[in-house]
């Protein structure tokens, strides 16, 4: 997105009061543009696809219809480029996972809005991914506790965090004392284990993994 021009953004969620204060809330900020309100995800997919936003804050359980992370799946698919802000009232780690594997940028819990709302958009329009402190806090603890990603050995782990981190491929071979051959190996391998086919992927995945903390990536999507 041109970090010079406004920061068009479409607002989903099916309750009426707080989507209209969100959008009064960005409406109020210089830099800002509100290009279109969705109250189902279905509506949501439709109008992303109408108006392209740079950003959507996306409500991850509508009361009828597809969730939120559906809509996500849809619309990423379609929009790559678009970045999805969840906003959720709970911080379940599977949630979270779900979220971010459908193609999210971002977490933020709805008790945090008013607070974490300003720094999530900036976060957003200057190409950094965005969760909640404690979000970011839930992550690394889960995954210190589950081992963190088993699926794979401890030199892929290596590789995915540095390349996830935003290294290249040339600069992760050289800080782990490798040959670049090596790290395009694991990477095609890393891949296909984890059933991934693009890079943005690999970084969802270190995030919701607690590989990298979310709020830290601030590379190419």
């Amino acid at each position: 997105m041109d970090k010079g021009s406004a920061l068009r953004i479409l607002v989903a969620d099916d309750h009426l009061i707080l989507r209209e204060s969100v959008c009064a809330f960005i409406e109020s900020r210089s830099g800002c543009e509100i290009v279109g309100q969705a109250a189902t995800a279905s509506e949501s997919v439709d109008l992303a696809l109408e108006t392209k936003p740079d950003v959507i804050l996306m409500d991850i359980l509508f009361r009828s219809g597809n969730t939120g992370i559906e809509a996500t799946k849809q619309i990423v698919r379609q929009l790559p480029s678009v970045m999805v802000l969840m906003m959720s009232a709970t911080s379940d780690p599977c949630c979270v996972r779900e979220s971010f594997r459908a193609g999210a940028s971002g977490y933020l819990l709805k008790d945090s809005l008013n607070g974490e709302l300003p720094l999530a958009l900036e976060a957003m329009r200057n190409g950094y991914f965005y969760t909640s402190p404690q979000i970011t806090r839930d992550l690394v603890l889960g995954a210190l506790a589950n081992g963190g990603t088993p699926a794979l050995t401890k030199r892929q782990r290596e590789i995915l965090q540095q390349l996830a981190s935003g290294l290249s491929v040339k600069e992760t071979a050289a800080g782990l004392k490798i040959a670049a051959k090596t790290v395009h190996a694991h990477r095609k391998e890393i891949m296909s284990r984890l059933g991934i086919h693009e890079p943005a992927g690999l970084i969802r995945y270190a995030m919701s993994t607690g590989l990298i903390p979310p709020q830290g990536y601030a590379g190419p999507r």
